[in-house]
């Protein structure tokens, strides 16, 4: 499960990072960890990894948003996160007349939200590089948002989803990626 993460983190900081910088960061990382598991362990070692990016995400943020190439990204995310957002809407709209359990009726609406995220940011990161990245960030935000507001979904759905949410964004701009570079 961490190696997983760890994938998908490196890829978040690949995007946010210059193009110049990124590999060798990313890669410095990964070897940095590798080492480090050898020495304490896997566990600390993890500590240690997300340690760094936590760190790190604060300037790589603000780097990201000043260089301007984000504004862009973030309109084609929020287009895609109000695509997905709606057939999350119609999902519900569909279950309730015929739900009797909430926290059953929940998968289903999980489910079909997860994939008009992959879709939504396969074609997000089709139209702008980036915009995957984005609607994964709005995702995460508005869904621990919901976490700690309460709602109508199961506590279940809130839990899983500031998880599946932002990985299935993720997963579907990787899959634009992985064609692209494919078709290259």
């Amino acid at each position: 499960m961490h190696g997983l993460m760890q994938r998908g983190m490196s890829r978040v900081l690949e995007r946010l990072l210059p193009e110049d910088v990124a590999d060798a960061i990313v890669g410095d990382l990964a070897e940095e960890h590798a080492l480090r598991v050898g020495t304490m362990g896997s566990r600390r070692a993890a500590c240690w990894y997300w340690g760094q990016i936590v760190r790190s995400l604060g300037p790589v943020l603000r780097t990201a948003f000043r260089s301007g190439d984000w504004v862009p990204a973030w309109v084609v995310g929020f287009v895609a996160y109000s695509f997905a957002v709606s057939v999350e809407a119609a999902a519900r709209a569909a279950v309730a007349p015929v739900a009797t359990h909430t926290a059953v009726d929940a998968i289903p609406v999980l489910l079909l939200y997860a994939g008009a995220l992959v879709l939504a940011a396969r074609v997000a990161e089709r139209v702008r590089t980036g915009a995957a990245l984005a609607v994964a960030l709005v995702v995460a935000l508005t869904a621990v948002v919901h976490l700690v507001s309460g709602g109508p979904m199961p506590l279940w759905y809130r839990l899983v989803f500031p998880i599946v949410g932002p990985a299935a964004a993720l997963a579907g701009g990787a899959l634009f990626a992985r064609r692209s570079r494919c078709a290259a």
